[in-house]
Order: C-alpha cells, then sequence, then structure tokens
C-alpha cells in the first residue's frame, strides 16, 4: 500500500504530466485558457481549497478566501471532497492525483486545471 502524504495544490497552465502520483501537502492549480488561481491543501484526510474567484458567491462560508473541504476521500489516483460556499451553494472537486488534473463543479459554475506541487510561502 503506498502511503498518502497531505498536500497543498496551486493550479496554474503546466504542459508537464507527472507519470506518478503527486505529492499532495501543496498544490498549486490554474485554469485553461483562465487567469485564476485555486490553492487547495490537504493533510490526514483533511483539507481546504481556495476557490476561483467567479465561483464564489458574495455571500459566502469562507475565511480569508479559503473554504474547508468536506468528505475527503483519498486514493492512489485521486483525490475527492465537497465544499459548502454557503448555505444553498457547494461545489464537488476531483483531483487526479497522476496527470494532476483539478475539476470543480457546482450550482455556481465549473472550473477546469492542471495542478503542480509548490512550496508554501
Amino acid at each position: 500500500m503506498h502511503a498518502l502524504l497531505p498536500a497543498l495544490l496551486i493550479a496554474t497552465p503546466s504542459p508537464s504530466v507527472p507519470t506518478t502520483a503527486i505529492d499532495t501537502r501543496n498544490l498549486v492549480c490554474a485554469a485553461r485558457g483562465a487567469a485564476d488561481q485555486v490553492a487547495v491543501e490537504i493533510a490526514n484526510g483533511a483539507g481546504r481549497i481556495r476557490m476561483p474567484a467567479p465561483m464564489v458567491p458574495r455571500i459566502n462560508a469562507g475565511q480569508n478566501g479559503w473554504f474547508v473541504l468536506k468528505n475527503v476521500k483519498t486514493t492512489h489516483d485521486d483525490i475527492t471532497a465537497f465544499v459548502e460556499l454557503n448555505p444553498a451553494m457547494s461545489a464537488n472537486v476531483n483531483l487526479h492525483r497522476i496527470t494532476g488534473e483539478l475539476i470543480l463543479t457546482g450550482n455556481s459554475g465549473a472550473y477546469s486545471g492542471e495542478c503542480r506541487p509548490s512550496t508554501p510561502r
């Protein structure tokens, strides 16, 4: 069994695709064709996400731009979770650990980007 590590991911456009599972402690993700970035931190079965601005409702449950990831499930290939943006709006999070593809879908819109490991500041 593989040891699954915590992660912070930040999405930004990146042509490179890793051939092994990404270390999910720190990731940065960027949308294809958009300038907005997403940051994801996952450790010990819990995590948080900085959502893309177009998906964040004016009245929201975030703290300093970060939202708590709920029901985080990690496998060798994927990380899935749920984020409550406010009592009426939510999004599903799916991060493919091999390719780095991040997909967010919810009633406030959708986001697709590629993640790469990031060094926390």
